[in-house]
This record gives C-alpha cells, sequence and structure tokens, in this order.
C-alpha cells in the first residue's frame, strides 16, 4: 500500500474514533438516563401499587364485615320473613352499610321481598348462580341486577338471605390504576375468583409468584387464611406510562446524552488545546522556574534549593505542575521538557552558586529521562557551559512505575559515576520502595508530604513516619521531609533527628531569582564577594 494510502487510512481511522467519541457517550448518557426514569416511574408504581393494595385490603375487610353483619342480623331475627318487623330489620342494616346495594329473601330461588323495594307482588326469580360452594350457599358473579335490570353486580345467598354487592366495589382503585393492572379477589377455601379485573386471566393471576421484575410487580394481601386480593402490573415503568410521558422521558434523555457528548467533546478539545499550547510553551521557552530552599531543620541552614517548573499560559491561566507534567508524559513530551528546565537552572543558579559554593541544585528529572542516555550527554556539557559543578547537582527521580527497575539501575549508575547525585522523590508512596532503594543506592531520599502533614493526627500515615525514619536511620543518605508548614511539624521531625534536612511553606514559598537572591542575603549572608 502507498504512502497516501496509508496517511488517508490513518486520516479516516481518525475520523472514525472522532465520531465515535462523540456517539458512544450519547448513546450511554441516552441510556442511562433512560433507565433512571425508569426506575423513577417504576418506584412512583411500586409506592401507588402498594397504597391501593392496602386500601383494597381495606374495604374488602369492610365488605367482609357488612356482609357478616347482614347475615347475622338476618340469623337472628325471629320476625316472619318480609313482615314489616322484618323489612325495617333489614332497612336499618342498609343504610349503614357502604357497599351493600340491597338485603333480600329468596323462596324458590325467586325474590320474594327486599329491604329497597318492600314485599313484591310478583316474585322476581334469579338467573343461574356462577358458583354453588354448598347447598344453601350460592354466588352470582357479574349478573343484571335482578329487581331493577338497569346495573351489573354481584350477589351472596346463605340460605333464604341474599345479599345484593354494588358494581363499583373497587373501581374507583382499578380504574385509577393504568390499564396493566390486573386485580384478583380469591376465596382459597372454595378456589374460586370472587371479583377480576384486567387482561390477564384469573386463573394465571392467582397462581403468579409474587415479587418485582424490571417492569412488573405481583403481590397479594391477605385479610384472613380464606380472602386474598392479588395485584399485578405488568407493565410498570416507562412500559406502561402515557404516550406524552414516554415522549418527554425520551425527549430528557437525548437531551442528556447529547450534553454529556459535548462536555466530553469540549473536554476533548481543551485537552487537546492545553497540549497544543503546553509544545508551543516548550518549544517556545514559556516555562520557567520557581526555586524552594531546602534547609537543615536543626540550624535552619540552607543547604541548596529545588527548582520547580511553572506554565502560566494566556488560555488557561497558570497550570498546575501535577496537570502540565502528566500531559507532557503521556505525549512524549518529557525530553524536550526536561532539557528546557535542566539549560534554565543552570543559567539561572549559575551566578547564583557562584556566590554560594556550600548550596546545591536540585532538579526534578522521569525515570524515563535518566533510563535515557543521551540526556546524561546534554547535562554535562550545560554544565561544563554554565561553570556548574557535577557534585553540586542533584537530580530527583520519582517512582511513578515499577517497570525496567534494572535498566534505571544501570543509567543512575552512569549518573554517579560523573559525579551527579541522585534523590528519591516521593519516597513512600510510589513502587517497590525497598526494590528501588536496594537498586538505585540513592544519595539523598525525600519523604512524601502526606507524611509530614500527619503529623499531629495519630493516623495511620504518622505511623508509617516513625517507620520510614526508623528504617532510613540505618542507611547512609541524606533525608529530606517535604511539605513541612507548621511549627509543630517541625518539632517532631527535629526530635526525630537533628540532621535531616526539610522543605516547605514554614522556611519559604517557591520564589523567583529574583527573589531567591534577596532571600539569600538575608539567610544566608555568608557568600562570596
Amino acid at each position: 500500500m502507498t504512502q497516501p494510502h496509508l496517511l488517508s487510512l490513518g486520516i479516516k481511522r481518525k475520523k472514525i474514533y472522532r465520531l465515535l467519541f462523540l456517539v458512544i457517550p450519547a448513546i450511554l448518557g441516552f441510556l442511562i438516563t433512560l433507565t433512571l426514569i425508569h426506575f423513577l416511574l417504576f418506584n412512583e408504581d411500586k409506592k401507588n401499587l402498594n397504597s391501593d393494595l392496602d386500601k383494597m385490603g381495606l374495604e374488602s375487610r369492610i365488605l367482609n364485615s357488612e356482609i357478616m353483619s347482614a347475615l347475622s342480623s338476618a340469623k337472628s331475627d325471629n320476625s316472619p320473613l318480609c313482615s314489616q318487623e322484618n323489612l325495617n330489620k333489614m332497612r336499618r342494616a342498609l343504610w349503614r352499610d357502604k357497599y351493600i346495594k340491597d338485603i333480600a329473601h329468596i323462596k324458590k330461588n325467586q325474590i320474594i321481598c327486599s329491604a329497597s323495594w318492600g314485599t313484591l307482588k310478583n316474585p322476581i326469580s334469579l338467573q343461574k348462580e356462577s358458583k354453588i360452594f354448598s347447598k344453601n350457599f350460592k354466588h352470582w358473579k357479574n349478573t343484571p341486577d335482578p329487581i331493577t335490570k338497569n346495573t351489573i353486580i354481584n350477589m351472596l345467598s346463605i340460605g333464604h338471605t341474599l345479599i345484593l354487592i354494588k358494581k363499583d366495589l373497587f373501581n374507583k382503585y382499578y380504574y385509577k390504576l393504568n390499564k396493566n393492572n390486573n386485580v384478583a379477589f380469591e376465596l382459597k377455601t372454595f378456589n374460586y375468583i370472587f371479583r377480576h379485573y384486567g387482561n390477564i386471566s384469573p386463573e394465571t393471576l392467582i397462581k403468579a409468584k409474587t415479587g418485582t421484575t424490571l417492569t412488573s410487580m405481583t403481590k397479594k394481601s391477605c385479610a384472613n387464611k380464606d380472602q386474598c386480593i392479588i395485584i399485578k402490573n405488568n407493565k410498570m415503568g416507562l412500559l406502561g406510562t402515557s404516550d406524552s410521558n414516554l415522549l418527554i422521558a425520551i425527549i430528557v434523555s437525548t437531551i442528556s446524552g447529547l450534553t454529556l457528548s459535548y462536555i466530553l467533546f469540549l473536554s476533548s478539545t481543551r485537552h487537546r488545546s492545553q497540549l497544543q499550547h503546553l509544545k508551543r510553551a516548550i518549544n517556545n521557552g514559556d516555562i520557567y522556574l520557581e526555586y524552594q530552599p531546602k534547609l537543615c531543620l536543626v540550624t535552619h541552614e540552607i543547604t541548596g534549593v529545588e527548582a520547580l517548573a511553572r506554565w502560566h499560559d494566556k488560555t488557561f491561566g497558570r497550570v498546575s505542575p501535577d496537570v502540565f507534567i502528566d500531559l507532557a508524559e503521556k505525549h512524549d513530551l518529557m525530553e524536550k521538557l526536561s532539557h528546557l528546565v535542566v539549560h534554565r537552572a543552570f543559567q539561572d543558579m549559575s551566578p547564583i552558586m557562584k556566590k554560594y559554593p556550600d548550596i546545591s541544585l536540585s532538579i526534578n528529572l522521569s525515570m524515563k529521562d535518566i533510563s535515557q542516555g543521551q540526556i546524561l550527554c546534554f547535562i554535562n556539557k550545560q554544565a561544563e557551559l554554565y561553570h556548574i559543578a557535577h557534585d553540586r547537582v542533584i537530580f530527583e527521580v520519582t517512582e511513578r512505575t515499577n517497570d525496567g527497575v534494572d535498566l534505571i539501575e544501570k543509567s543512575v549508575a552512569e549518573f554517579t559515576k560523573a559525579g551527579y547525585k541522585i534523590s528519591l522523590d516521593d519516597f513512600g508512596t510510589g513502587y517497590a520502595n525497598l526494590s528501588w532503594l536496594s537498586k538505585i543506592r540513592p544519595n539523598e531520599i525525600k519523604v512524601d508530604k502526606i507524611f509530614t502533614q500527619s503529623i499531629g493526627t495519630e493516623s495511620i500515615n504518622q505511623n508509617m513516619l516513625n517507620a520510614i525514619f526508623f528504617m532510613l536511620q540505618k542507611l547512609d543518605v541524606t533525608v529530606v521531609f517535604e511539605g513541612i508548614e507548621t511549627q509543630e511539624q517541625l518539632t517532631y521531625l527535629t526530635s526525630l533527628s537533628t540532621d535531616a534536612m526539610g522543605q516547605g511553606w514554614l522556611f519559604a514559598h517557591p520564589m523567583t531569582t529574583d527573589k531567591l537572591e534577596n532571600y539569600l542575603e538575608i539567610h544566608h549572608p555568608n557568600f562570596l564577594t
């Protein structure tokens, strides 16, 4: 394949990747939002279903109580059937009932009188019953009112007493819910469905297992061992919501997905833009340095300074070193950045180190820099150019990875052979500390500030600090504590050691070379004139 074709293929792949970078978050955002809306609606349906089941259970118990009361009253009434006294007693019982439409007496399967209509001149024959539980216990399901003929009711007879039950029993709960709800009222003793609503057959409904799935819920409530209500919603959440609500959910989810995609697009654009700005800053030498003094903790004598890379961009403002150094490492810019930092540090510090022959210069390098032999050659040339003695330069390296320890060991040996010193930075937070110590054999170890700042907190880190210091005491290395900010921390560290070094805001913030010279003139007056 020719070079132009390869280039064209590479461009097409980049476009596809960028398109996928936009499309996939949009789809994920859409699906996540839609799922969230579904479960919000599902929980609302669940709450309503539980509430209505409780209400139907209560109404069922009221109906049961009314029926039992009416039957008990009829049984205890010794007056002749359909007599005025008998009718009055039935009327008094009917007036206090909520769900009983009428109480009647039957004879030879005919209604002869009722509380509402009195004694009938022409007895009314009853249709065939829906269920015969026993010789004297019968039920009529969804049958026309035998007296008025204009409504559908349920009827229950025991002996000569007939109870006419209102049609609207539970309807206000059933019809308030959506069409996906199914309700059954079961008499378990007789394996009989007393009342049923919905599109699922009653036989299937009473066999359904209680519980929930992602889209349905089945619940059962029993007033006693015999009478149970089963309710099942087989399309909950988005599946059972109205078309308008579903449309709103889709619109909201689409907006959410597009918003997520747009945020990631902006973040990616900012990242790429920041990367381009960083490349330009490195190429133009816009990365500058600040210096933080390093002191003896007991005498407060200044023993050296650490060069710290800084970047202030017109677009992004002051960018944290953690951000732009990480960006440089990910995009193979560390070699150029390290060259710039070494050059700028030697250039800045050459006149100062000439004035103060006992002050060292610490420069941060990555392990990748150290392992690449060409940087040592560059450092040697810069040291010769600016008349910097090798033994006054300390290169601080951070253990960011556990890879290639043997290669780094060889590279570090070349640095020490050239007369430079090696400091193991951020000790205690990286990889394989003991392994690095045995392989690299540094001249200096810098204990990470998280341990220094744990002093006085009685935390695990403070206990670890004591253990780290006890271990380092046995080694022939200079120990430097980073991040000293309070007198309490300083007092604690000096109680551990009288020759330890340290740096932090308690002594001095990072500063430009001009401020560093003023600082040294005040705190380190014995310089060469």
